[in-house]
């Protein structure tokens, strides 16, 4: 459950950085208004590390491969990274990331590819 939280917060932080670029970061909890005031805004590459750091640490808690398609898992946290990393225009580590996801046996491509958009959900 840790795993996922820091999961979904990265992918939050994600989302947001690259649509405002440097956000808030709100690492600790609060349990009042007051606790919120005087956070500095963030650069991007402040954003983007603390993304990297929750990557980190969801993926040494995930499991390896979830129990519904619906949980985040290693892989998810693989290829999230590998996506920030293109990002910051850091390919090796973005190549290995990614190979890490494309290189998981447990995962193929839909052949052909349009019966995917034809099945029923």
């Amino acid at each position: 459950m840790l795993g996922e939280a820091y999961f979904i917060r990265a992918l939050s932080y994600f989302d947001l950085g690259r649509a405002w670029g440097g956000v808030q970061l709100q690492l600790t909890p609060t349990t009042t208004l007051d606790g919120l005031k005087g956070i500095k805004r963030s650069t991007l590459t402040q954003t983007y590390d603390q993304v990297l750091a929750d990557l980190t640490k969801a993926e040494e808690l995930l499991a390896e491969d979830a129990t519904t398609r619906n949980r985040a898992q290693k892989s998810t946290a693989r290829a999230l990274r590998a996506r920030v990393h293109l990002y910051r225009k850091e390919w090796a580590e973005a190549e290995t990331y990614a190979s890490q996801v494309i290189g998981n046996t447990k995962y193929a491509l839909v052949k052909p590819y349009k019966t995917f958009l034809r099945r029923r959900f």
